[in-house]
Order: structure tokens, then C-alpha cells, then sequence
């Protein structure tokens, strides 16, 4: 075993709280490795995963409808949420999966989650940067415009 696994799962490091993580092994699943998945855990990641995950479908398609009135730059960022909503609807589907008996569906649950915070965090990389640069435009063009003004119109 791994010299930090503490056999006694008395780690400190964890928060506990008796009534939510006290495992009782009837309602717990124990794979080959000892680790102990929480069905309950997983029934609420994969109830909010649907819930988010259709609210996120239903906003890219308002997003891809004001396509209309954007001259199509709105079809981007919406079919962007729709893959993240399916993406979302895909860790349910796994999640039950696996909750009904399918022990490699936890590997897709661990999949999907990763390809969702993949994209997740490379739009908000490029948001920072785009955020960046405008702020460097704005700034920039600003002192231009300062400039240009001349002493005879700063007062």
C-alpha cells in the first residue's frame, strides 16, 4: 500500500461529517483496490451533471438563435455551451451506468469530467487573454487620444 493510505481512514486532512462519509459497505461499493465509492456522492454529481447539463443546452441554443441579430458571431460561444451540456448529460449517463453495474463506465464519467474542465479552462485562458488585451487597447488608445488633444484642449 501507499505509505500516506492510513488503513484506520482516520486521515485528518479530511473533513469528516459522521452522517454524510461513515461508510456502510452494504450501500458502498469497494473495488479491487480497496476505494470506496459513495453511491449517494454519485447519484447527486450525476442528478446536478443533468440538471447543469441541460441548462447549459437550453442557453446555447438562445445563444445560437441571437446568431439572427449578431450576424452569426453568436453561433460560436453557443454551440461551445452545447457541447458543454452534452458533455455534462454524458457524466450522468455514465454515472448510471455505473451505478447499475458497468465498472468501466466510471472510466467515461472521469473522461467526460476531463474533456468538460479541458474546454472550460482554455475558454477562460482565452477570456483572461482577450480580457488582457482589450484593457491594453483601451489604454493605448486612450493616451492616444490624450495626446492628440494638445495642451490648448486639457482645460
Amino acid at each position: 500500500m501507499d505509505g500516506d493510505y492510513n488503513d484506520n481512514n482516520n486521515n485528518s486532512d479530511y473533513p469528516r461529517d459522521n452522517d454524510y462519509y461513515e461508510l456502510d459497505y452494504e450501500t458502498h461499493d469497494v473495488d479491487s483496490k480497496g476505494l470506496t465509492i459513495s453511491p449517494r456522492l454519485l447519484e447527486t454529481t450525476s442528478r446536478w451533471s443533468g440538471i447543469l447539463g441541460i441548462i447549459t443546452i437550453i442557453s446555447g441554443v438562445i445563444t445560437c438563435l441571437g446568431a439572427f441579430t449578431t450576424f452569426g458571431l453568436a453561433l460560436i460561444p453557443g454551440i461551445i455551451n452545447i457541447i458543454l451540456g452534452l458533455k455534462l448529460n454524458n457524466v450522468k449517463k455514465s454515472i448510471q451506468s455505473y451505478l447499475r453495474g458497468d465498472s468501466y463506465a466510471i472510466n467515461e464519467t472521469f473522461d467526460h469530467l476531463g474533456k468538460y474542465f479541458k474546454i472550460q479552462g482554455i475558454l477562460m485562458i482565452v477570456g483572461i487573454i482577450i480580457a488582457i488585451l482589450m484593457i491594453i487597447v483601451a489604454v493605448v488608445f486612450g493616451i492616444a487620444t490624450f495626446t492628440q488633444m494638445g495642451p490648448e484642449m486639457m482645460y
